[in-house]
């Protein structure tokens, strides 16, 4: 039972009793003929009775007789016309006197702790996460079924409320957490991050090409929680987007047109080698921070006044249908360059550039190829 109930509990015990005392002060009073000598059972609010040794009701105060003729024959929590009440008795005599202190506020209150805390639990149930609550002596107290599976213990284990140190090494023990290098400093250093207010995080690669991110976080009164979670297939997404944009760009640094793409926000987003030959600057170090803006005024400082770059621009932040087209430059070393600018998926753009060669001439590229022709002919 909570705490709070248990104080509650405890007030109404006392409570009770003291009503009792004071009528059987009230009572005996009477039976001296002590004027004022006690307190009128009618007076109180509360229920109170009193029985004989047989178990037969011999008194009964106004707010006794709304109850009915079935009162309870013992202390304890019991419900008395749909109210409950809290039963007190003491010896009376060669009989008992009983009082009913209302109890439907705890009750309801109780009802309400333990619809909420089944709520969480069931909750805490469905979460692939897993979730282990510690008190602030670093035992754990809570945890849902993701928490056993993840940690790869015996449910009985958790069960013991184990201290964190010893799920540590536990972990340990079955490979569920990686070597470091220093074990009795790692371990000692988590059980010191409870006593801080800053979440932990470190993420944990295990055999089989298993990944867990692993969270302390400090909870409130020098508890904490510890959270483990399976990223396994984030990182195997992650590293395989990875490799794709490798690729990627493996694949147009091969071709001989200059490419940038950018994004309808105007960033840079992909660029290739004949980009960086041609224009005298590598932009892949602006990937993600690089502007259309930064980038068309490099564009302006190394080819004669075009109006074209501005053109480009605007283009770039146009939204809806898009019209591709091409145009022509001159770089200030006199080579003239024809671009062509087309619009890509969701709002992208692609600007390309090449050099514009005499005629008859051929491409870097295409002259190595048509080379090895002719001697392979």
């Amino acid at each position: 039972m909570d705490v709070w109930f248990l104080v509650q509990s405890g007030a109404a015990l006392a409570v009770g009793f003291a009503l009792i005392a004071l009528v059987l002060a009230g009572r005996h009073g009477a039976k001296h003929g002590a004027a004022g000598g006690g307190l009128d059972p009618d007076a109180l609010a509360i229920p109170v009775w009193s029985v004989d040794v047989t178990g037969l009701v011999t008194a009964r105060n106004a707010a006794c007789r709304t109850l009915g003729e079935a009162l309870p024959a013992a202390a304890g929590r019991v419900e008395i016309a749909s109210h409950w009440y809290e039963v007190m008795a003491q010896q009376s005599g060669g009989g008992r006197m009983f009082a009913a202190v209302p109890m439907d506020a705890a009750v309801r209150a109780e009802s309400a702790l333990r619809d909420f805390r089944n709520t969480m639990g069931d909750t805490f149930a469905q979460l692939a996460l897993g979730l282990g609550l510690f008190d602030a002596a670093g035992r754990l107290q809570m945890f849902n079924p993701a928490f056993g599976e993840l940690a790869g213990v015996p449910v009985d284990f958790l069960l013991r409320r184990p201290h964190l140190g010893a799920l540590l090494d536990a972990l340990r023990d079955r490979g569920m957490l990686p070597e470091p290098k220093d074990w009795r400093g790692w371990r000692q250093m988590m059980l010191e991050l409870p006593s801080g207010s800053t979440t932990y995080e470190e993420v944990w690669g295990l055999a089989g090409g298993v990944t867990y991110r692993a969270t302390l976080r400090p909870q409130a009164k020098g508890a904490f929680a510890l959270l483990l979670e399976d990223i396994s297939t984030e990182m195997s997404r992650s590293q395989r987007y990875r490799a794709d944009m490798e690729l990627s760009q493996a694949v147009i640094d091969t071709l001989d047109e200059a490419i940038a793409v950018f994004a309808g926000t105007g960033q840079l987003v992909l660029s290739n080698a004949a980009y960086a030959e041609l224009w005298g600057h590598d932009p892949g170090a602006m990937i993600g921070e690089g502007s259309i803006r930064r980038i068309a005024a490099h564009w302006r400082e190394v080819s004669a006044p075009t109006p074209l770059w501005s053109e480009i621009e605007e283009f770039i932040g146009t939204t809806g249908l898009r019209d591709g087209w091409r145009a022509e430059a001159r770089l200030r070393d006199g080579r003239l360059i024809a671009c062509r600018i087309a619009p890509i998926r969701e709002g992208a753009t692609l600007a390309a550039f090449r050099p514009v060669l005499p005629d008859g001439a051929l491409p870097e590229r295409a002259a190595v190829l048509r080379y090895q022709d002719i001697r392979a002919g």
